[in-house]
């Protein structure tokens, strides 16, 4: 066989080794998209083997073309791979111009090449390379990245067939890449619509909550005005008084699980005053007895007269709450404890530097609520997503109990540290800055009330509210109508001139509040109006309809709010409140 015909036998073979390698990599196409590094690693080995190279590699520009990164290089003489090289476009500026300019850079004499020659001291002499052949990635018409092939020993000239086989490789790499990047938008897209559900979801919960909330305020408002009726009757020494004394606190913390539900159905208030930790913490922690497994215990150790801190009291006790579940979840089905604690400690700069979050805190005093759970642990890679949304090491987690605390942290302007250790269980600090003079809000003690003059009429579809207030004021010296309907209670207005105020439902079905107090306008009646929800008072300012009003009276409320609200506004000492 003559020199020409081996040559041209040694070319077929050739290519025909180039077709099949590169049908192959066409055929795991599927597999490499799901499994990129493995689809990389396969190409820079087919590179290697059927070009006859010691090294194969493939290169990814950043988005500003400014780096060069290498995803895998594969040295054949030691069968090994590796990656993470990077390559800066200001120390390499020829060869970065001659990768946007051409298809590819088929260097015989790489340390002579103008296009390769700024690698020659620092890079291909201390490596033995001689020649290089690199082929653009390019994804739409722009260069993307690179499939470099590095010849070591006695340089060598590239031939067609090999400069178009490079070429072919870095085809493969697009097609890998844009493969791979498609599913990860559909499976993106797919998680997004799952996303969106769950939103849907728990908007639809929000909106059942708020419901529920609203409709057990109307409950709570009858129970609490008759007990405390009751209370009041019977006086101090009465053998009912104990019992009496318990329902009322009963009642008031349904009223803070009420409040819990506005908040979680967006229809609460976002109120800062003075509050003592210990209390507001040992009230969640028995509203939470019941929901937590019976194998986690959880206990409280507070430092004594701990200074109070400032922050809206559902709030605080909604991340307490947050923060116990997401504890108790994370222990799981297994034996476990959820210590509780608050103390007075020192915050120094260097700590603040390393607090997960710290908006508006600052270096000094610093009251520090921890909760720590004997739970798994969390790895140092999860730790800092542990308060994305939707984000959850808890199979049966849903990812938005942390999520919903740094918002309220950061509207409490407090701090947040999180330490954890696989194994060794998670600890929360929250932290607030002391108010040392501020005077936490008390219960108000049972004192009699100013006696009262004049009509007034009640207006709400719960006859149990209307006869309740029919039974405190009437006591209280006030001559009362009812009506259980909008409608009715125009017409009773109508029809007594002497009526001075009017305590009014906002939630009623056939007219609304807002709706009774336009028709008063439209009647020429001027009475003062203290209106009632079993919503917040925020909720109803955006909700109702542009009308003035001299009150509010939140449900659901005791005999004494009821009478303070009602003599207020009769000696007419109440606020304006001017309907959104």
């Amino acid at each position: 066989m003559g020199t020409a015909e081996a040559k041209l036998e040694r070319q077929v073979k050739r290519l025909l080794e180039q077709q099949r390698a590169i049908v192959e990599l066409a055929r795991r196409h599927a597999e490499y998209a799901e499994n990129v590094d493995a689809g990389l690693c396969a190409i820079t080995e087919v590179a290697a083997r059927v070009v006859g190279v010691s090294r194969a590699s493939v290169w990814m520009l950043n988005e500003d073309h400014t780096e060069l990164r290498c995803l895998d290089l594969f040295e054949a003489d030691k069968g090994t791979h590796s990656s993470g090289v990077v390559l800066y476009a200001r120390d390499y500026p020829g060869y970065f111009a001659a990768l946007e300019s051409g298809r590819a850079i088929d260097a015989h004499d790489a340390r002579a090449d103008a296009r390769t020659v700024e690698f020659r001291d620092g890079y291909l002499v201390p490596l033995g390379i001689t020649s290089m052949m690199d082929a653009a990635v390019r994804e739409e018409g722009h260069v993307e990245g690179v499939v470099c092939h590095e010849h070591v020993g006695d340089a060598r000239s590239w031939t067609p067939d090999e400069v178009s086989f490079a070429g072919a490789l870095s085809d493969q790499v697009s097609l890998i890449l844009g493969a791979a990047a498609r599913r990860r938008i559909a499976d993106e897209r797919e998680k997004m619509r799952e996303q969106l559900l769950h939103v849907q979801k728990l908007e639809s919960v929000g909106l059942l909550a708020g419901g529920v909330a609203h409709d057990f305020n109307n409950l709570l408002a009858t129970i609490l005005a008759n007990v405390g009726f009751a209370r009041r009757t019977l006086g101090d020494d009465h053998a009912a008084r104990e019992p009496l004394d318990d329902a009322i606190l009963a009642s008031k913390r349904a009223t803070q699980l009420t409040r819990q539900l506005l908040a979680f159905s967006g229809m609460g208030r976002t109120s800062k005053e003075p509050i003592d930790v210990a209390t507001q913490v040992r009230e969640i922690g028995e509203l939470l007895s019941s929901t937590k497994s019976k194998k986690v215990r959880v206990t409280f150790d507070f430092e004594p007269r701990l200074p109070p801190i400032e922050a809206d009291p559902g709030q605080f006790q909604q991340v307490i709450m947050n923060m116990i579940l997401n504890a108790a979840e994370a222990i799981g089905d297994r034996s476990g404890e959820i210590a509780v604690s608050a103390r007075l400690g020192e915050l120094t700069r260097a700590e603040m530097e390393r607090l997960f979050l710290s908006d508006g805190v600052r270096p000094g005093p610093i009251v520090i609520v921890r909760i720590a759970d004997t739970g798994p642990g969390i790895s140092k890679e999860n730790l800092g997503k542990v308060f994305d949304p939707f984000f959850s090491t808890k199979g049966k987690g849903r990812g938005l109990g942390l999520s919903a605390v740094i918002g309220i942290i950061r509207g409490n302007h407090a701090g947040l540290r999180v330490e954890s250790e696989v194994g060794k269980g998670t600890a929360f600090d929250i932290l607030f800055e002391p108010k040392p003079g501020a005077v936490v809000k008390a219960e108000l003690p049972l004192v009699e009330a100013p006696r009262g003059d004049g009509v007034v009429l009640v207006v709400d579809d719960e006859p149990a509210i209307g006869r309740v207030a029919r039974r405190v004021l009437t006591a209280q010296g006030y001559r009362v109508l009812s009506a259980a309907s909008g409608r009715a209670g125009l017409t009773v207005l109508a029809a007594n001139a002497d009526v001075s105020v009017v305590l009014l439902d906002l939630t009623m079905p056939d007219l609304s509040g807002s709706d009774v107090l336009r028709e008063m306008k439209v009647m020429g009646r001027s009475v003062k109006v203290v209106l009632m929800s079993g919503y917040d008072e925020q909720q109803v300012l955006e909700s109702a309809g542009g009308e003035s009003v001299t009150a509010f009276l939140p449900k659901p409320f005791t005999p004494e709010q009821l009478v303070d609200a009602v003599g207020s506004v009769a000696r007419g000492i109440g606020r304006d409140v001017k309907l959104a």
